[in-house]
């Protein structure tokens, strides 16, 4: 099975990581992330910046309010 480690970098440069991802659907403005065992997350005002294949590693960054 494929899963993601998500790492959630916020404006203020704090970061969270989320580990065993197996889902993520990106939309305009928001970007859901769904586990096996929890909830999905949605997260608002947030773009993807990096996904890294071999580390099987996504980096969201939280964009700045308009």
């Amino acid at each position: 099975m494929c899963q993601l480690n998500v790492r959630l970098v916020f404006i203020d440069n704090q970061e969270e990581r989320m580990a065993e991802v197996t889902h993520m659907a990106v939309m305009p403005g928001k970007i859901t992330l769904s586990s096996l065992f929890a909830p999905p997350r949605d997260l608002i005002g947030f773009q993807v910046t990096e996904i890294d294949c071999l580390r099987s590693l996504v980096v969201l960054e939280q964009l700045a309010p308009a």
